[in-house]
C-alpha cells in the first residue's frame, strides 16, 4: 500500500476558506451599498413628486380663482400690462408667507422669487432696470418699489407651495438657431 504526503497541501483548506470569506464580504457590502442608494433615489422622487405637485396645486388656485364666478375671484387684481415698475405682477401668497419673502433675493432666502430676472429681458436691459442674468445664475437685484401686488391664498387644505406668480407673456419670440451648425 503506497501512502501519500499531503505535507504540501497543508493550508489549502484556509486559504480557500478566507478567499470564500472575502468574496461573501465583497457581495455583502455591494448590496449594502445598493440597498443605501435604492433609498436615496427613493426619497429623491418622492421630494420631486411632492414639489412637483404642490407647484401644481398652486397654479390650478390661481386658475380656479381667476373665474370671475368663484366668491374668492382675483379677476379685478390680475395684470393688465406687462410688468413694469409700477405694476403687472401678481403674487399670491400662501399662508404665512409675506410679500418682503417673496421679493428679498438673497442666499438665505429659499423662497424669494430668484427666476423673475430671466422672464422679462427686454432689449439688454431687464425689466424694471433689472440686469438679465444668464440661465442657471440666481437673480439679485429684484426692483423696489410698488411693482407688484400680493392676495392671500384661500386655500383649505395644506399645500407645499410658497407663492404663484401672475403676469402678462410678453410674446416677443424671435428666430434664433438652436444649433449654430444648421441653417435657419
Amino acid at each position: 500500500m503506497r501512502v501519500m504526503n499531503s505535507k504540501s497541501e497543508k493550508g489549502v483548506a484556509l486559504l480557500l476558506a478566507m478567499l470564500s470569506l472575502m468574496i461573501l464580504t465583497g457581495v455583502v457590502v455591494g448590496m449594502m451599498y445598493m440597498s443605501s442608494t435604492e433609498v436615496s433615489i427613493n426619497s429623491n422622487f418622492k421630494a420631486q413628486e411632492v414639489a412637483y405637485f404642490a407647484a401644481r396645486a398652486g397654479v390650478e388656485e390661481v386658475r380656479d380663482r381667476m373665474l370671475p364666478t368663484n366668491s374668492n375671484t382675483i379677476a379685478p387684481l390680475l395684470p393688465t400690462t406687462l410688468p413694469s415698475t409700477t405694476g403687472g405682477v401678481l403674487y399670491l401668497l400662501q399662508n404665512g408667507v409675506t410679500a418682503a419673502n417673496v421679493t428679498t433675493v438673497n442666499s438665505s432666502n429659499p423662497i424669494g422669487d430668484d427666476e423673475f430676472c430671466h422672464d422679462f429681458p427686454y432689449s439688454g436691459s431687464g425689466y424694471g432696470g433689472m440686469t438679465p442674468y444668464p440661465p442657471n445664475v440666481r437673480c439679485t437685484n429684484l426692483p423696489g418699489g410698488a411693482w407688484y401686488t400680493t392676495t392671500p391664498s384661500v386655500t383649505p387644505y395644506a399645500l407645499d407651495y410658497k407663492w404663484v406668480r401672475v403676469t402678462l407673456k410678453a410674446n416677443n419670440s424671435s428666430p434664433y438657431l438652436v444649433d449654430a451648425t444648421q441653417p435657419i
